[in-house]
């Protein structure tokens, strides 16, 4: 004999879903947070920018162990990055940037804003 599911059993089993997903974002969201707090201990040790499509291929350091990591992020498109990939564990078990990525990136914004404001200037000083 089954029992029969109430409009009350739904909802209850809705709401209950809803909270758990609200816990998985706030979990992912603080991981997040830590990836991107540890990212500033991670020294990039070569960064290379390709001409032609504008991907970035990085050898990072740990900071914590002898390992370096491959780190490549693909050129974007209309502002937005394709893919990125990164060799350590956190990155290939998740999915998610890791905090290799988020230094070479970061290292990268820092880089393309300096050379913006050195454009900016030197079209200012000869009033490009």
């Amino acid at each position: 004999m089954s029992k029969a599911i109430t409009v009350a059993d739904i909802e209850h089993r809705k709401a209950t879903l809803i909270e758990r997903g609200k816990a998985v974002r706030i979990m992912l969201d603080a991981a997040d947070t830590r990836r991107t707090q540890r990212s500033n201990l991670v020294a990039v040790v070569k960064a290379v920018e390709s001409k032609s499509t504008g991907a970035i291929l990085a050898t990072v350091e740990s900071a914590t162990t002898d390992t370096t990591y491959q780190v490549t992020i693909d050129g974007p498109i209309r502002g937005r990055v394709r893919a990125m990939s990164c060799t350590c564990k956190d990155f290939d078990r998740n999915g998610r940037p890791c905090k290799h990525i988020i230094a070479v990136g970061a290292r990268y914004v820092e880089a393309r804003r300096n050379e913006y404001s050195l454009l900016k200037d030197m079209a200012e000083m000869f009033s490009l």
